[in-house]
């Protein structure tokens, strides 16, 4: 190659593009291109990623793995951001096993690739979560590495406290929140384990979700502490298999609200955070829960700030409170993978996960789980099939069966 990435002129302005998220934007001019290097390649195989063109976005990942491809500024080998990107599309369509290999290669070539190995730990934590044969260890120290990667929007704050090493004993250490409301719902029950090794424990956690949670003693900020120790919240899993706390005991216990309604009550939630970011796959269209309703069943909107829509009882909730006392009411809630599903599980309310077809969370396993999980006995989960058409055909034909709980 004779000339050089500052000399591609149409690859600098198509990379301009994919900062604004404009995808389709930016493969016109890398298509543009007329040099051809391995950072085009992965950037144009990232453009067709986001589009949803999974099989032009392989394409080009391979190519810019290619040893023959050359980089922009002519040199030859191995790239293991591509390789990365592999991994990564294995994983988001459950071939799990193959993903781990891509992984192994990406780091071969950079053993300080921090993003590979925390992927690979999700990788591992999703075999191990299904049963598969894995080592848990090693799955657990990687996917710590998600505090190395550069450019984290989700930063933990420690105040300074060194990490917990998992044995050490003391007077008393911090739990730092890290990630959603979901996974404090789902992480917070191991909070109370850590009084076998100091006499205090803190929990770092905002107000508003506060009133959910019974037993722990918060905090704002580390540093208001006299914490000697920290601990990320979803690495508590590292140190505590994920049955060595009931999964309820540390949920407050609210009066279920008064529907009056004789009918089945089913609330639903469709969408999550805006911001997840697997929400355009997570998040579905509120007609395929319209269809769960009919004779002798009542559907309940869950969703905060939603609009009305006819043959909905739209609750709006203001607060967890209020989100808390509506489940309890409820017979069944069908939502996507949202903090509402933790929140019903650690309820005992029966819950209906419906997942979404690519890139799925670790922690529910995979399709070889079939409808269950290791976390809430209340909760099933309804793998997606291929569509989210199919998938509710499955729920409809299971709420045929379903029969509330006593009251």
């Amino acid at each position: 190659m004779n000339k050089t990435y500052q000399d591609a002129e149409m690859y600098n302005r198509g990379v301009k593009y994919i900062d604004k998220e404009n995808y389709t934007k930016a493969l016109v001019y890398f298509k543009k291109e007329k040099l051809e290097f391995k950072e085009l390649h992965l950037n144009m195989g990232a453009c067709y990623k986001y589009l949803n063109q999974d099989d032009k976005a392989w394409y080009h990942y391979t190519k810019a793995a290619d040893h023959s491809m050359p980089y922009a500024d002519g040199r030859f080998g191995g790239y293991a951001a591509a390789i990365n990107n592999l991994a990564l599309m294995c994983y988001a369509n459950e071939e799990t096993e193959r993903s781990l290999e891509y992984y192994k290669e990406a780091l071969r070539l950079d053993p300080d690739y921090h993003s590979a190995r925390w992927h690979m730990g999700i990788s591992q934590m999703r075999l191990w979560l299904s049963n598969k044969p894995v080592d848990v260890g090693e799955a657990l120290v990687n996917y710590d590495y998600r505090f190395y990667v550069d450019k984290r929007k989700t930063v933990i704050d420690t105040g300074g406290l060194p990490r917990w090493d998992g044995v050490t004993k003391g007077k008393s250490i911090v739990v730092v929140v890290e990630q959603g409301i979901g996974d404090q719902i789902q992480w917070f029950r191991y909070c109370n384990l850590l009084h076998k090794f100091f006499d205090k424990v803190w929990v770092q956690c905002g107000t508003g979700v506060r009133v959910i949670f019974k037993g722990i003693d918060f905090c704002y900020d580390p540093r208001e502490t006299d914490a000697e120790y920290c601990v990320p919240l979803c690495s508590l899993t590292r140190w505590f298999p994920p049955d060595a706390a009931p999964h309820n005991a540390h949920i407050q216990d609210y009066l279920p609200h008064d529907f009056g309604d004789p009918n089945l009550k089913i609330g639903f939630i469709n969408s999550g955070n805006k911001g997840h970011v697997n929400d355009y796959n997570r998040s579905c269209s509120i007609h395929h829960f319209l269809d769960l309703g009919g004779p002798g069943r009542t559907l309940y909107n869950l969703q905060p700030g939603a609009r009305d829509i006819k043959g909905v009882v739209n609750l709006n909730p203001s607060s967890w409170v209020k989100t808390m006392s509506y489940i309890q009411g409820l017979d069944l809630v069908v939502s996507v993978d949202t903090s509402v599903v933790h929140l019903a599980g650690s309820m005992d309310v029966p819950c209906w996960m419906v997942m979404p077809l690519k890139d799925t969370d670790f922690r529910w396993g995979d399709s070889s789980c079939g409808y269950d999980q290791v976390w809430y006995p209340s909760v099933e989960v309804f793998r997606n099939p291929g569509s989210w058409e199919r998938t509710f055909k499955n729920v409809k034909e299971r709420l045929n069966g379903f029969n509330r709980k006593s009251s």
